[in-house]
C-alpha cells in the first residue's frame, strides 16, 4: 500500500446524538452495514479504490474484545484496544461534502 492514499476515512464514532437520519453520514453507516462491517463494532474506516481490477477495500480499525465480548482498553492511555482488519468492498461509499 505504499503511496496509495485513501479514497475516504470516517472516524465512526462521530455522532451528535442527534436525528441524523437525512445526514451523509448516516448513508455513509448504512452503506458500511450493507458491505458487511459494523460500525459499533469498530472506530476507524479507509477505504480505498480498486487498482489493477482489484475491488475496492477498507481498512477498518476493530475492537479487541474479551471472551465476554468487553472491549480491551490499554491500561497507560485507557484507549479502547483497535486491531486492523482489510475487507474487500462490493462498492464505494456514497459520497458526500465535508
Amino acid at each position: 500500500m505504499d503511496g496509495v492514499k485513501p479514497y475516504l476515512v470516517v472516524d465512526t464514532r462521530t455522532s451528535s446524538g442527534k436525528d441524523e437520519s437525512h445526514h451523509p453520514y448516516e448513508a455513509f453507516l448504512k452503506w458500511l452495514r450493507a458491505e458487511g462491517i459494523d460500525p459499533e463494532k469498530g472506530n476507524r474506516c479507509e477505504v480505498y479504490e480498486g487498482r489493477d481490477g482489484k475491488p475496492p477495500y477498507a481498512i477498518v480499525h476493530l475492537f479487541e474484545v474479551d471472551a465476554d465480548g468487553r472491549k480491551i482498553f490499554d491500561e497507560v492511555t485507557d484507549e479502547a484496544v483497535t486491531y486492523a482488519d482489510i475487507v474487500a468492498l462490493s462498492s464505494l461509499p456514497p459520497s458526500w461534502e465535508v
